[in-house]
């Protein structure tokens, strides 16, 4: 109790229990695409996109926590996550991050990008057929409104196809 008023600066608190202190780690997890990327500055980085087709029945903002955490203590570098929903209906209600703070002194604060798919205009990417990364994924982009959704599925692939690929 002393060394917890010692650290709150405060006998203020009710001790409700210890926690486990041993962490097993069975569980596998695999991120989408964490990649080293060396930003204009000069300085390295990890990007990390992960890709949700539905919301997670573990709250995004824990998992991206475990993530940046795993991947800090790995490689020492600043950590820059983006998730991108790929259903209109998936991560509705993320936050963008996790955060508390009590008298400035025991603080955590992590944010990181949501990009939802659907909100994004698929017309302009359509009209330079660019970048050819994100086209594949136009059809599940906003559409003109005169365009029925089958229409704009018929227009995405028809622009991909058009692309010519490189001989590798």
């Amino acid at each position: 109790r002393d060394f917890i008023a010692l650290a709150l600066g405060s006998y203020d608190f009710e001790i409700l229990g210890p926690i486990p202190i041993e962490f097993p780690s069975v569980q596998m997890r695999m991120t989408d695409a964490p990649m080293k990327v060396r930003l204009s500055d000069g300085t390295e980085a990890i990007v990390h996109i992960e890709f949700q087709t539905e919301t997670s029945a573990d709250p995004m903002e824990f998992r991206i926590t475990e993530y940046i955490g795993r991947i800090l203590h790995e490689y020492r570098l600043p950590v820059y996550v983006t998730v991108i929903y790929l259903s209109p209906s998936a991560g509705v209600n993320d936050p963008g991050g996790y955060g508390y703070n009590r008298d400035d002194i025991f603080a955590y604060a992590l944010r990181y990008q949501v990009i939802r798919i659907a909100e994004i205009d698929g017309q302009p990417l359509l009209e330079r057929k660019s970048p050819l990364g994100l086209l594949p994924l136009t059809p599940l982009m906003k559409h003109p409104e005169e365009v029925s959704k089958a229409e704009w599925l018929d227009r995405c692939t028809q622009t991909v196809l058009e692309i010519p690929l490189e001989s590798e």
